[in-house]
Parts: structure tokens; sequence; C-alpha cells
């Protein structure tokens, strides 16, 4: 499966890309390989890019914890424990 853009030439008009989920096949009675559609998501200027960014997150919940997608906002690289503060469960039972 792939993404691909298909963008259609009008003479008086802008040019328009489309965006689409496809599936290369090879069709069984002529042996060519052809392009299925399995989504069309519609023009590039108007994609609702959120809901393409919740279909990414939902899809990589099915890939090994090493190849998915960090969460988002989370920190790039390993994080650092600089200090520690006693509250929490331990303050509530110091209190107790």
């Amino acid at each position: 499966m792939y993404i691909r853009t298909i963008t259609r030439r009008n003479k008086r008009k802008p040019d328009v890309t489309y965006v689409q989920l496809a599936h290369n096949f090879r069709d069984p009675h002529t042996g060519q390989v052809k392009a299925k559609v399995l989504y069309h998501f519609g023009r590039a200027d108007q994609l609702d890019l959120e809901a393409i960014r919740r279909l990414v997150r939902s899809l990589s919940r099915f890939l090994p914890p090493e190849e998915r997608l960090p969460p988002p906002g989370a920190a790039e690289g390993p994080l650092k424990l600089h200090n520690s503060r006693p509250w929490g469960g331990a303050w509530v039972l110091r209190r107790l």
C-alpha cells in the first residue's frame, strides 16, 4: 500500500491534486499490474490533517514497540530525571 497523488490539469483553472491510498495487484486475466484505490482522501488543498494523524496513530498500535510513532508532544531522546520530591503516595502515608 502507498499514498499516491493524482494531478488533474485544467485549461482555465489551476491544477487540482487528489490524494489516495492505493494498492497494486496483478490482474489475473491480463497479467498486468494495476492500482486499486482503497481510500480517497480528497483534494490535497482540503485535507483534514488531524484525521490523517489519528489514522496513523491508530495504525501504529499494530506495530512492534520499537517501530511505533512517539506520542504527540513526546520529548526527543531519552528522558532524564533531575530530582524528585517526596510527594504523592509517600506524602499521604506520612500524613496518615
